[in-house]
């Protein structure tokens, strides 16, 4: 069994894939544009914000109640402090460790 297919010069040839090479790399453009991510995030003010938020919900974190003693270590006298988190979002447990330094108050 013997296809015929049309002949096409070399110039139309060259088109024909010169015009395949620019969609191919049009579509994959349009690709990577819609994977591009915000381009603040690589800023130090993103991360410095970040940072800022995590340590507010830290400290909001640590002023609830429900903070249930884990351990004390024997040598160190620091005492563990465990809480469960209560939004279905967020299960991930926290550890608070609490020592008294003597000579020094609470506050420094």
């Amino acid at each position: 069994m013997n296809e015929v297919y049309p002949e096409i010069s070399e110039e139309e040839y060259e088109e024909e894939s010169s015009q395949e090479l620019t969609n191919e790399v049009v579509d994959s453009e349009e690709d990577f544009s819609a994977t591009l991510v915000d381009p603040g995030r690589f800023t130090t003010e993103y991360y410095i914000r970040k940072a800022e938020s995590a340590l507010d919900a830290l400290k909001n974190i640590v002023k609830e109640n429900g903070w249930k003693k884990v351990l004390t270590h024997n040598k160190s006298g620091v005492v563990v402090y465990s809480k469960q988190s209560e939004s279905k979002e967020n299960k991930i447990p926290v550890f608070m460790g609490q020592q008294d330094i003597e000579g020094f108050p609470p506050q420094s």
